[in-house]
C-alpha cells in the first residue's frame, strides 16, 4: 500500500476522536483491532506493513472517497481496513480482540453482545 507515509500513532488517534462516531463503532473497532496488532511485538514484519498501509490509508485525507460524503465517505476505509484483516487474521489473537472490546466498551458504551458480534467476524 502506499500510505505507509500517512501512519503515526497520533495521526490515527485524533481522527478517531475527531471522527470516531461518524466512521461507526464497526469500522473504529476494527481499527483498533489493526492498531493492537501492529503493537504486538510477535507480529510479523510484513503483516505490520499491511496494518501500516491500511491505518495509513484510513488517516489520510485523500483516498477513493472523501470522508466526508455523506453515507458513503467510509467506505473506501471499511473496504481496505476489512482486506487488510484478512491478510493479517493470523496474527489477531483473543487478547488483541479482548483490547479493542474493551476500548469500544470505554468510547461506545456498547454492550457485551455488540461486541462479541464485532469480534466473532474476525474470528
Amino acid at each position: 500500500m502506499s500510505h505507509e507515509k500517512d501512519y503515526s500513532e497520533n495521526g490515527l488517534l485524533e481522527k478517531l476522536a475527531k471522527y470516531g462516531v461518524k466512521a461507526g463503532a464497526e469500522l473504529v473497532f476494527y481499527v483498533l483491532v489493526l492498531w493492537y496488532t501492529l503493537k504486538d511485538d510477535d507480529v510479523p514484519g510484513v503483516d505490520k506493513a499491511i496494518i501500516i498501509g491500511a491505518l495509513g490509508y484510513f488517516i489520510s485525507p485523500l483516498d477513493a472517497v472523501p470522508d466526508l460524503v455523506p453515507v458513503v465517505g467510509y467506505g473506501d476505509d471499511v473496504t481496505v481496513v476489512g482486506l487488510a484483516i484478512s491478510k493479517v487474521k493470523s496474527s489477531i489473537n483473543e487478547f488483541i480482540l479482548d483490547q479493542a472490546g474493551d476500548k469500544m466498551s470505554d468510547w461506545f458504551n456498547l454492550s457485551y453482545d455488540q461486541i462479541e458480534r464485532f469480534k466473532n467476524k474476525i474470528r
